[in-house]
C-alpha cells in the first residue's frame, strides 16, 4: 500500500519529539523511509501549508506537531480541523492532539475506551468541585489538567488541603469575564447561576501501597521500558529521579501497553502504567510531542511475535521505528 504523506512541523521547521522542546524527530529519516516504502512525502511548515497553494489532499495522511505553548497549540487545532474537513487523515488522530497536555480529557477517553485506570472525578467548577469533596475519601490524588514530572500533582489529606488546591488551580477568568461575573453577581436575578471559579482539575482515588510505575513507550509491537520508583515517604514515581532501566515488566504489563496502544488507535504512544495488585491501571498517556528518554537510553526492548515477547538487546533507529510504525498502522487501519 502506498499513498501522500504530509509531514507538519512547527515554525522552526521541526516536529518536537525528542528529549526537550527544541529537538526534532529526523524528518530527512522519516522521509527516506517512507520513500523506501512507495509514498510520495511533502514537508512543510505549518505556515507553508496553510497559505501555500490550495491542494487536493483528500485521502492523503498527515503526521504533524504539537506544542506545549496553549496559543500555538490553538493555531495547530485550526489546522488540523480544516485537514479533517479537506478529507486528510491524521495520524495520530485528532482526539489525541487534544489529549496531549489535557489529563481532562484522558481521564474521559480512558473511560470510553474500557481502559482500567485508578478511579477519578473530572472537574471544572468551583462548585463542582466543593460537591465532589462529599464523596472522596482522604487521602486521594489532586491534579491540574496540564503539568508534566508529577508538576500540578498534590496529595490532599484533609478539606482544607482540598479547599486550598481548588482556590490555587481554579481562576475568576479575563479581565472581561471578571466584570462580567461582577455584573451577574450584582443581578439578584442571576445569582447562583454561574461559576464562582473555573478550571480543569482532576481528584483522584488513591492507590495504597504505591512504590513505582512504568514509563513505557510502545511503537507498534514493541516496547522500550523505565521502571520509576517513588521517594521514601512520597506517593509520585513521575520525576522521582529514581530510575532503572535493568528491571523488566511482567508480560502482564506488557500485554496492558500493547493493549492500551491499540484502544487508543495510535502506531505510537508513551503509558504510565501502574500495578495495583494483579490488576495494571494506566495512570497518562501522550501519543505526541512525548520523550524518547526511555527508548534512547534503554539497552533493551522488548517485540511481540502475536504469541509471546522477546526480549532484545540490539540497537534501534527510533527515527526510522516511527516511520516503520505509522506504515504498518496504515497498511492495518486503511487497507
Amino acid at each position: 500500500m502506498s499513498g501522500e504523506i504530509y509531514i507538519l512541523s512547527n515554525h522552526s521547521g521541526i516536529v518536537p519529539q525528542r528529549i526537550k522542546e527544541s529537538e526534532s524527530i529526523d524528518i530527512e529519516v522519516l522521509t527516506n523511509t517512507f520513500q523506501k516504502n512507495g509514498y510520495i512525502v511533502n514537508s512543510m511548515t505549518y505556515g507553508e501549508f496553510v497559505n501555500g497553494p490550495y491542494h487536493d489532499i483528500d485521502g492523503s495522511y498527515f503526521y504533524y506537531a504539537s506544542s506545549q505553548y496553549e496559543i500555538y497549540k490553538n493555531y495547530i487545532s485550526d489546522i488540523i480541523l480544516s485537514i479533517e474537513k479537506r478529507g486528510g487523515i491524521l495520524i495520530p488522530e485528532k482526539t489525541l492532539f487534544y489529549a496531549h497536555e489535557n489529563k481532562s480529557l484522558q481521564e474521559m477517553e480512558k473511560r470510553r475506551l474500557s481502559i482500567p485506570s485508578p478511579d477519578s472525578l473530572v472537574i471544572g467548577t468551583y462548585e463542582e468541585a466543593l460537591e465532589a469533596l462529599k464523596s472522596m475519601e482522604y487521602p486521594f490524588i489532586a491534579k491540574t489538567d496540564r503539568g508534566f514530572g508529577s508538576r500540578g500533582v498534590e496529595m490532599i489529606e484533609s478539606e482544607k488541603d482540598a479547599v486550598s488546591f481548588v482556590n490555587k488551580h481554579m481562576y475568576r477568568g479575563s479581565r472581561f469575564d471578571i466584570d462580567f461575573l461582577l455584573y451577574i453577581y450584582r443581578s439578584i436575578k442571576y445569582r447562583g447561576r454561574y461559576p464562582k471559579k473555573i478550571g480543569k482539575i482532576i481528584f483522584q482515588k488513591m492507590v495504597e501501597n504505591y512504590e513505582y510505575d512504568w514509563k513505557i513507550l510502545v511503537f507498534d509491537n514493541i516496547c522500550f521500558c523505565l521502571k520509576r520508583y517513588a521517594k521514601k515517604g512520597d506517593f509520585r514515581a513521575s520525576g522521582s529521579g529514581l530510575f532503572t532501566f535493568e528491571e523488566s515488566p511482567s508480560h502482564r504489563v506488557l500485554n496492558f501497553a500493547l493493549e492500551c496502544r491499540k484502544k487508543l488507535d495510535t502506531p505510537f504512544v508513551s503509558l504510565d502504567i501502574m500495578e495495583d495488585g494483579e490488576d495494571c491501571l494506566l495512570i497518562e498517556y501522550q501519543a505526541l510531542h512525548f520523550g524518547l528518554t526511555t527508548a534512547l537510553m534503554s539497552d533493551r526492548h522488548y517485540i511481540y511475535d502475536g504469541r509471546s515477547w522477546m526480549e532484545k538487546r540490539d540497537k534501534i533507529d527510533i527515527d526510522e521505528l516511527f516511520a516503520k510504525s505509522m506504515i504498518n498502522y496504515i497498511e492495518e487501519r486503511f487497507s
